[in-house]
């Protein structure tokens, strides 16, 4: 194959893949708004046919996490991408007011005298993923979609916060996918 012609396939390809990119979807804004004073891992497990009626606030989409830290909703998996300040999350007042949490952590956290004495409550993203409850439903194919974070100060996490086990949470009926 000719050099001219290798070259013109390779700028063909190369701005399928640029334009692919550029189309990417942008994921919806999100409000996170959690139980005041909550401490701990908190999950969004989505496509939850019987789940939290989805809401909205403008655009956002609306995640009320309830005192036990897991959210079933009909919200679809929020796919895409999004900007940092698409994302907010607050402490849900007795009042009804909010206040906000604006710290986030990303990565390890060292246990160091300066993040032993840093009182700031923070947001610790943990990522999302699924989980199979094939064995455990009349639905051998169910599965669950879910996104994890974490609210606590940095002394509170070298401690140890309080973690959710889902496969624990849901090992007893009802099941998300009757």
């Amino acid at each position: 194959m000719p050099r001219q012609l290798l070259n013109i396939i390779f700028f063909i390809l190369a701005g399928i893949s640029i334009n692919a990119c550029a189309e990417n979807k942008k994921a919806e804004p999100m409000i996170y708004l959690l139980p005041y004073g909550y401490v701990g891992t908190f999950f969004i497990i989505t496509d939850i046919p019987t789940g939290s009626p989805v809401e909205y606030e403008g655009k956002s989409r609306v995640y009320r996490i309830p005192a036990n830290g897991v959210l079933l909703t009909r919200f679809s998996f929020n796919r895409g991408w999004y900007k940092s300040t698409d994302v907010e999350f607050y402490f849900l007042n007795k009042d009804g007011s909010r206040t906000l949490i604006p710290h986030r952590w990303f990565g390890s956290l060292p246990d160091t005298t300066e993040n032993k004495n840093d009182k700031e409550i923070y947001i610790f993203p943990g990522g999302t993923g699924t989980l199979g409850l094939g064995h455990r439903s009349a639905d051998h194919h169910c599965k669950i979609t879910f996104v994890k974070y974490a609210v606590a100060t940095k002394p509170q996490v070298i401690k140890g916060i309080k973690e959710i086990n889902l496969d624990e949470f849901f090992s007893r009926p009802p099941f998300p996918c009757q």
